[in-house]
């Protein structure tokens, strides 16, 4: 990057998990900030990862028809979590905000990422830089969620609006999608 006259800024927690205490979370935010990095939301994970493993189980034992699924069934499930993340920032904020994007570099996006955009696209999203989108006033919002897990920043942002994290608290709904295997109902 230096290069390109650019150095990294960001950090992206993995799998999402910012610290399973509050000290732990406060010790590697002050770490972070005093090396002059900023964390990188996530508000939309669809999960590919997951996705990714069953096709590479696919081509393993090349077994063709769970590969196509496995593709079928990302896509699908990236939809479904990008509605969900939309209607969480209408109800946290009454209105869509700049959604980030957690993509990995993996066969599953090598075969799909084009198809994901596409998607993106029909739904009226533009692609712009991570920098414009968190000059959007909703990433002010604190991070007030402490957990040994890792969940999107809408759902983290729940606290600071004095609700709990849980299904149900910002949300109309509880579905609230959970992976490969499809949506879960939280109680």
């Amino acid at each position: 990057m230096s290069a390109a006259g650019q150095k990294e800024k960001y950090f992206r927690h993995p799998f999402l998990n910012t610290g399973p205490t509050a000290e732990a979370k406060s010790a590697f935010e002050a770490f972070l900030r005093d090396r002059g990095y900023r964390v990188a939301p996530v508000t939309v994970d669809p999960s590919d990862y997951m996705f990714n493993d069953i096709l590479g189980e696919s081509a393993e034992k090349k077994d063709k028809e769970l590969g196509e699924k496995a593709k079928k069934e990302y896509l699908a499930y990236a939809n479904l979590v990008f509605v969900y993340e939309e209607q969480e920032s209408r109800n946290l904020f009454q209105r869509e905000i700049p959604q980030v994007l957690l993509i990995h570099d993996s066969d599953l996006n090598a075969e799909c990422l084009d198809a994901v955009l596409t998607q993106l696209e029909k739904r009226g999203y533009k692609f712009i830089s991570l920098d414009d989108a968190l000059a959007d006033p909703a990433y002010a919002t604190p991070d007030l969620f402490v957990g040994g897990v890792g969940i999107s920043w809408l759902t983290r942002w729940k606290l600071a609006f004095g609700c709990s994290w849980h299904c149900g608290a910002a949300s109309k709904s509880c579905r609230v999608p959970m992976g490969p295997v499809g949506c879960a109902k939280l109680t």
